[in-house]
């Protein structure tokens, strides 16, 4: 037999007061018994069959176990993939150190705090690759998140719509349709492809919720490389700027909210609340042994007695 609760400093304490109070009587019936010239010949059976009561009491406290039963525990929380832009427009330096590193810091503290959700995560350029699926692990995510890199996938150019659709289709094969259905697309905007009715259509008709996060500053910075700023093919220095308007209106052709990582406000706080406002859905059930707690045996034995020591009564006194 195991415990789920070791007897502690209550349970002590209740045997203590248990045993001064019955001292206690034992003592004020032996004056009693003197004074009639008697003996309190019942006296120690009460006694045993009381302490008897006690101990089962506080067996049934300690929560006595034995064997294990397998249950059913539903997980609660939401569906979230992270799509990230991982261009080369992700190096400018109009945040320090670069776009990209300041994306991987606050994604850091966003999946920290919503670690009780699945979160996967998306990297595009103008193609869109599974880095992560849905996962509860954080570390992984962590982990997976430092590595982004703007030579993580081959080729140039900016295309969410090819990451939304991405994360709109693995989000739509998921077993339990029922899940809540969350994208944040972290990008510049910068060379942005218009993306299909069809697909703005599909995301609001099928409740999914599109939070856009814009990366950079309106001034916009020039794009490091180790031969200096990044060029044209004619030479001349590539300036790459946070291309708001196109990002807020995505963002209102969905019905969503957009949000800024920029150098004078960083928004990070208030995706994670309107997040964590949306409702809720069994993402998750899994089976898990549980102890298989036996108090209500010893307890209902105790009572039982207990019920007995009040209807039966003994002689205390022979004279």
């Amino acid at each position: 037999m195991n415990w789920i609760n070791l007897p502690g400093t209550a349970e002590y304490l209740l045997i203590a007061a248990f045993l001064v109070a019955y001292v206690l009587f034992i003592l004020r019936t032996f004056r009693i018994a003197r004074k009639f010239g008697t003996k309190p010949r019942s006296l120690f059976i009460k006694f045993l069959f009381r302490a008897f009561i006690l101990g089962l009491m506080i067996v049934s406290l300690a929560g006595p176990y034995f064997g294990e039963v397998e249950r059913k525990l539903l997980v609660m929380g939401r569906d979230i993939y992270l799509v990230v832009d991982v261009s080369k427009s992700m190096d400018a330096t109009d945040l320090a150190p670069s776009r990209l590193e300041k994306v991987k810091y606050e994604l850091g503290i966003l999946t920290e705090q919503l670690a009780n959700n699945r979160i996967g995560l998306i990297a595009f350029s103008n193609q869109a690759f599974i880095q992560s699926p849905l996962t509860y692990d954080s570390e992984s995510l962590r982990f997976l998140i430092q590595s982004f890199d703007t030579q993580l996938l081959p080729g140039q150019g900016t295309n969410p719509c090819a990451a939304l659709q991405l994360a709109y289709e693995k989000m739509q094969r998921a077993e339990d349709a029922n899940n809540s259905k969350i994208i944040v697309l972290v990008t510049d905007g910068e060379g942005g492809a218009a993306c299909s009715n069809e697909l703005f259509m599909r995301l609001k008709r099928e409740d999914f919720l599109v939070f856009y996060v814009g990366v950079g500053t309106a001034n916009g910075s020039t794009i490091p490389t180790v031969h200096g700023p990044l060029k044209t093919e004619k030479g001349d220095i590539v300036v790459s700027r946070l291309d708001e308007p196109a990002l807020i209106k995505m963002a209102n052709e969905t019905g969503s909210e957009y949000f800024r990582i920029g150098d004078d406000v960083i928004e990070t706080e208030q995706l994670i609340q309107a997040i964590n406002t949306t409702q809720t859905h069994r993402v998750d059930a899994r089976s898990v042994e549980v102890a298989n707690n036996k108090y209500y045996y010893f307890l209902g034995i105790a009572i039982l007695l207990l019920a007995l020591d009040l209807l039966i009564t003994f002689r205390t006194f022979r004279v």
